[in-house]
């Protein structure tokens, strides 16, 4: 038996929960939410220690290329120098370094492999990551541990989208 639980750090006393059901019933519990709730350390606190962390990172490279159908083949000149050329499941052909930037304009989250190369879609699909992440996790994080507040959200985007850029 596997039972998942996300986001449940938003729910008073979970961890007396999760304990209980660790204890009584025999099976895997997988607990996932935001890094900027609760870190892997405090998990681990309020779950006795008895936890593994499974980090979670964007797509490489070649699985970006894997998640968009893309393979990758060497391809001689008529002169004789060896290149690495992309291709579609089309056989479209495609220059690396441009599939490349596209891999750095859209980046690696998973989600892209729904929408694709659309940059329209992937624009929204980003944007919407963006404002899970700064808007919710970190203004709110910050106001349910009374810590200092950010005052102005927007100068908060224009000064990440300066990082980004």
């Amino acid at each position: 038996m596997y039972l998942f639980f996300d986001e449940i750090q938003r729910i008073n006393a979970w961890e007396n929960a999760i304990n209980a059901l660790r204890v009584d019933l025999d099976c895997d519990i997988y607990v996932t939410g935001s890094n900027a709730y609760l870190l892997s350390s405090e998990y681990s606190t309020y779950l006795s220690g008895r936890c593994v962390e499974i980090k979670m990172l964007p797509l490489s490279f070649n699985e970006f290329l894997y998640f968009h159908d893309f393979g990758v083949r060497e391809t001689k000149s008529a002169l004789g120098s060896v290149r690495k050329q992309v291709f579609d499941k089309n056989g479209e052909q495609y220059d690396l370094r441009e599939v490349f930037e596209a891999f750095l304009r859209f980046g690696g989250m998973p989600g892209i492999a729904d929408v694709g190369l659309d940059q329209e879609k992937a624009l929204v699909l980003l944007d919407g990551i963006y404002s899970t992440v700064v808007v919710r996790d970190i203004l709110e994080r910050e106001k349910r541990r009374g810590q200092k507040r950010i005052t102005d959200p927007f100068l908060l985007r224009k000064i990440i989208m300066f990082l980004a850029d």
